[in-house]
């Protein structure tokens, strides 16, 4: 086994090893008929995933989504009105906002506990703790999902694939 492959290989053991220990983390995430995106169920099954594919197959709004199941303090909203305004394409209604009921569903583990949280959209979003009361949002601090996802993602698309606005 090469060097390079070898320490890969430690690091990622390293990384799997954390997860049981961690307090808080995100297990999966559904959306439902959002961005031409009609059943999707993302689990995050190690401390790190990657979310790579073509431009437009919905590496942004899996990553938005993501965004939207946290409560971030002292910082701008992250909620799906925000980050989701409806979206009306005309030439390929597939994909657009409007016929569909947009949801969210995720699954956290918080405190070795897990826990749901659904966004759903009829004529606004709401928010449902899935029957529970004492329901609340894990808090935590993010990235800056536009600018991640524009620059982020873009410094790791081929160059022959990067297509200027």
């Amino acid at each position: 086994m090469s060097l390079i492959r070898r320490n890969f290989t430690q690091v990622w053991d390293q990384l799997r090893a954390k997860k049981p220990q961690m307090a808080q983390f995100l297990e999966s995430v559904r959306i439902n008929n959002l961005r031409g995106i009609n059943d999707l169920q993302v689990n995050f099954s190690y401390p790190v995933t990657v979310v790579a594919g073509p431009n437009g197959c919905g590496k942004s709004t899996v990553l938005f989504a993501c965004a939207c199941a946290y409560d971030v303090p002292g910082k701008r909203d992250y909620s799906p009105a925000v980050l989701f305004p409806s979206l009306r394409a005309k030439y390929d209604p597939e994909v657009s906002d409007a016929e569909g009921k947009p949801s969210f569903e995720y699954y956290f583990i918080d405190g070795g506990h897990r826990i749901g949280m659904a966004w759903r959209r009829l004529k606004s979003w709401s928010k449902s703790f899935m029957g529970r009361k004492d329901g609340r949002q894990p808090q935590r601090e993010l990235y800056r999902p536009d600018c991640f996802c524009t620059q982020g993602i873009a410094l790791q698309i081929p160059r022959l694939e990067v297509v200027d606005p």
